[in-house]
């Protein structure tokens, strides 16, 4: 789907969007042809952008999708899945759309259906629908926004001022602990962040103009219950969409303050402040719409509450407390000209690190690689999975250019056994591995909080970039690799231009996250951490397996 001028990859189903993707025509066309009958499948009163209110009011997107199929000679709909079904105004608006003639226009069938529930204020709520369904057109296309972004549940995100780099929890369940400030898990590689601000800025100010409107209309319907909660399910989004767009203020101005480049620092550490001042104000006027319909917060892909009055309790004191506590203490060091956050950053690290050299030839050859160049350059063990032996058959070693980052990996062979199994990486395990069933991995986080796909290497020199499928990542294949393979070892040099990388030329030589790791009989990392708990795309990848890689 087109989005600010670029195509985005929209998988799984979409109200926001309404479609139909072009695979769908084609399939359609061909079915009517050849006379027979196809059905599409739709997510009627809310999907998974937003799952946790019981629908999303914008019948304007169920007549675009309902003419789209009239006009395709689409048979029928398979309505919802788990969430989606909630009997709303969205699903009353299919039964007319589906049973009856279908109306000539848009605005005279919104007028319609207005008209039963809110009779004289009819062209008000007309007004209202047409304003959410161009704020929800704004939602991001991209399916791990759906996944792990804030819009389900964002005012009981809690905000970290001294990064954690903790993992996002997936909205489609709720036995994960509360999302951490990883924000790039949620955003992947379909937008930058600055086109995320750009989107939800939209949504959020112009769904605020509709909900303005309904909450003019409570005096006049103070006695019907149910308007009253239709108005409260609109206002209740808005909450959700403003909580949205500060959560990813908050973490895009943490970022410059990380980089501490000539920026005002105490005025960018203000914004967020008020942003933590605004971000308990959103939970305290949720937590007014959740005391009175108790429905709001009910996911029904998690089958369970995403949020009830004890956890907004809960947030507002993490905020108030953060208020309290690392704001001081980042001013103090801000006051005192230092790096606000540099164990963040790499200037003071806690993880293992990796000193790397810079060769005295800047402009290497992959040939020389393998000859004089890598005799001043150090290398370092593996550590076998599950214990704390190290992999003395496996080492690797790190030197760089003005231009490239250049990374040797040496395997020894390793006898086969019985009783020890192939434990290869989760993510890159339908790769065929082909003779010898080995591979290494090299696991690089170039963008803070932004998830990486790892480079698979084959020992004879070929490679992918797996995982993130969903992501939209796209190798720029300028990577190099020269391959060695010999009786008793094999050797892989991976050359990677920083430019691949995406960082900017003054950022070039920031130390990297980085972790090495080979997927063999016996499965050895450079950097070992206890895996997490299975998430769809992430698998169990902990995002604290890594080290830094420091250039010299």
């Amino acid at each position: 789907a087109m989005q600010l001028g670029k195509w985005r990859r929209a998988d799984d189903y979409w109200l926001s969007y309404i479609g139909p993707s072009e695979l769908f025509r084609d399939c359609a066309s061909a079915v009517v042809e050849n006379s027979g009958r196809i059905f599409a499948k739709l997510q009627v009163s809310c999907s998974h952008e937003v799952s946790s209110v019981p629908f999303v009011p914008s019948p304007g997107n169920i007549y675009d999708k309902l003419k789209a199929m009239h006009d395709l000679g689409v048979s029928g709909v398979m309505q919802s899945w788990l969430g989606g079904g909630y009997p709303s105004l969205m699903v009353k608006a299919v039964g007319e759309l589906s049973f009856k003639e279908f109306p000539e226009t848009k605005e005279k069938f919104l007028m319609s259906l207005a008209q039963k529930d809110w009779g004289p204020k009819a062209k008000d709520v007309v007004k209202v629908w047409n304003l959410f369904q161009e704020a929800y057109g704004n939602y991001p296309l991209a399916v791990a926004f759906g996944y792990y972004g804030p819009m389900h549940d964002g005012p009981l995100w809690p905000l970290y001022l001294e990064p954690r780099n903790l993992p996002l929890a997936p909205n489609y369940l709720t036995d994960f602990p509360p999302s951490g400030d990883r924000i790039g898990e949620c955003i992947l590689y379909n937008h930058t962040l600055e086109e995320i601000l750009i989107l939800c800025r939209a949504m959020s100010e112009t769904w605020d103009q509709g909900v303005a409107i309904l909450k003019g209309l409570r005096e006049c319907y103070a006695s019907d219950r149910e308007r009253i909660k239709e108005i409260n399910v609109a206002a209740a989004l808005g909450v959700h969409f403003r909580s949205g767009i500060n959560i990813f203020r908050f973490y895009h101005l943490r970022e410059q303050l990380a980089e501490n480049l000539q920026v005002d620092a105490l005025g960018i550490l203000g914004q967020m402040e008020q942003i933590v001042l605004n971000e308990i104000e959103n939970s305290e006027e949720l937590l007014d719409y959740v005391n009175y319909d108790p429905l709001l917060g009910f996911s029904s892909d998690a089958e369970d509450f995403k949020y009830y009055p004890e956890k907004f309790h809960w947030r507002i004191k993490q905020l108030k407390d953060l208020l309290k506590t690392e704001f001081p203490t980042i001013r103090q060091r801000i006051e005192k000209q230092l790096v606000p956050f540099p164990r963040y950053t790499g200037e003071e690290p806690e993880e293992k690190v990796y000193n790397c050299r810079r060769f005295a030839d800047s402009s290497i050859t992959n040939e020389a690689l393998f000859e004089g160049s890598w005799e001043m350059i150090k290398s370092d063990s593996l550590t076998i999975v599950g214990s704390e032996s190290v992999d003395s058959n496996t080492t690797w070693r790190a030197g760089y250019t003005d231009e490239a980052l250049c990374i040797n990996i040496c395997c020894k062979r390793v006898e086969k056994s019985d009783d020890v199994s192939k434990q290869n990486s989760e993510n890159g395990s339908e790769w065929e591995t082909g003779e010898g069933d080995e591979m290494v991995e090299v696991r690089l986080e170039p963008q803070r909080l932004w998830p990486y796909p790892p480079i698979f290497i084959k020992r004879d020199g070929s490679y992918k970039m797996s995982g993130l499928e969903l992501g939209n990542f796209q190798d720029d294949g300028k990577k190099e690799i020269v391959a060695i393979d010999k009786p008793d070892e094999w050797t892989v040099t991976l050359k990677i231009p920083f430019a691949s990388l995406g960082r900017e030329p003054k950022n070039k030589f920031k130390p990297l996250k980085i972790n090495i790791v080979r997927n063999s009989e016996v499965n050895s990392k450079w950097v070992c951490k206890e895996p997490l708990e299975r998430r769809i795309i992430y698998f169990t990848e902990n995002p604290a397996e890594f080290g830094w890689l420091v250039f010299e």
